[in-house]
C-alpha cells in the first residue's frame, strides 16, 4: 500500500509548489512587501506567534503605506472612528443578511 501512495506525494508537492508560485506573483507588488514577508517568515520560524506576526506585519505595512501618502492621517490607522461612525456600526438587518450568506 505504501508503494501506491509514493507517487501521490510528489504530485501533491508539485501542485502546492505551483500554487505558491502563482500566488507569489500576484501577492508580491514591491521589494518592500518581499522584505516584510521575509521578516514575517523569519519571525514565525523563530517561534513567534503567527497571530502576532500577521498583526505586526499588517500594522507596519499600513503605516508605511500611509507615510507614503501625505494626505492620510495617522488616526485612521489606529481608530476606525476617524473614517466615520457608519464604518463600525452594525444594524440587525445587516447582521441577519450576513448570517444568511454564511
Amino acid at each position: 500500500m505504501g508503494g501506491a501512495l509514493y507517487g501521490i506525494k510528489a504530485v501533491i508537492i508539485a501542485i502546492i509548489g505551483q500554487a505558491l508560485l502563482t500566488f507569489g506573483r500576484t501577492a508580491v507588488k514591491s521589494a518592500r512587501l518581499v522584505a516584510l514577508g521575509a521578516a514575517a517568515a523569519i519571525a514565525n520560524a523563530l517561534g513567534e506567534s503567527p497571530v502576532v506576526v500577521v498583526l505586526v506585519a499588517g500594522i507596519l505595512s499600513a503605516a508605511v503605506r500611509a507615510a507614503g501618502r501625505h494626505n492620510a492621517g495617522a488616526a485612521s490607522l489606529v481608530w476606525p472612528g476617524a473614517l466615520g461612525a457608519s464604518a463600525v456600526s452594525a444594524t440587525p438587518t445587516a447582521l441577519a443578511k450576513l448570517f444568511l450568506v454564511f
